[in-house]
């Protein structure tokens, strides 16, 4: 797929919502592509690194190992299932900090992979597109947070009426 026609298909993408097509490929020139078959892990808790992903095509699970959390929550718990146009890795990436979950695929997956230091360098040299990166997590972050209130709020209200 030749570089216009990827920047068309990304742009649909909420985290690129905003950008100019100049913007958006100078963030894609730290960007690699990534194929996973079904059930293939992308990372692990705990493990290292800034970069950034993006769901092309296929599906993730995010887990976390909850020793750390709840003993109550059995073997792992799942904390999302994300799909086309998705991100995760953001914690990491806004963080600084080692993997808060694990990521594995339920399918076959076609990943985009973003070099987090090579988009801080990014950030650096252009602040507009800095801006807009980092609100754009920030609407997906606090729609994610909507949704986990609902769902906790339905699940509160099935409990109290039985």
């Amino acid at each position: 797929m030749d570089i216009n026609s990827f920047i068309e298909l990304v742009s649909r993408y909420k985290i690129f919502e905003d950008l100019t097509t100049q913007e958006m490929s100078t963030i894609l020139s730290c960007a690699e592509e990534l194929f996973f078959p079904k059930d293939a892990p992308i990372f692990h808790e705990s493990n290292l690194s800034l970069d950034l992903y993006i769901i092309l095509l296929g599906e993730v699970v995010i887990k976390i190992e909850p020793r750390h959390y709840n003993e109550l929550l059995g073997d792992k718990q799942i904390l999302a299932v994300l799909s086309k146009g998705d991100i995760f890795g953001e914690m990491a990436f806004l963080r600084g900090q080692k993997r808060s979950a694990h990521v594995k695929t339920t399918e076959k997956s076609h990943i985009l992979k973003i070099d987090g230091l090579q988009l801080y360098d990014i950030f650096e040299k252009n602040l507009r597109i800095a801006y807009i990166v980092i609100r754009n997590i920030a609407m997906i972050l606090a729609e994610r947070l909507e949704n986990i209130n609902l769902r906790w709020q339905s699940e509160n209200e099935s409990i109290s009426v039985s």
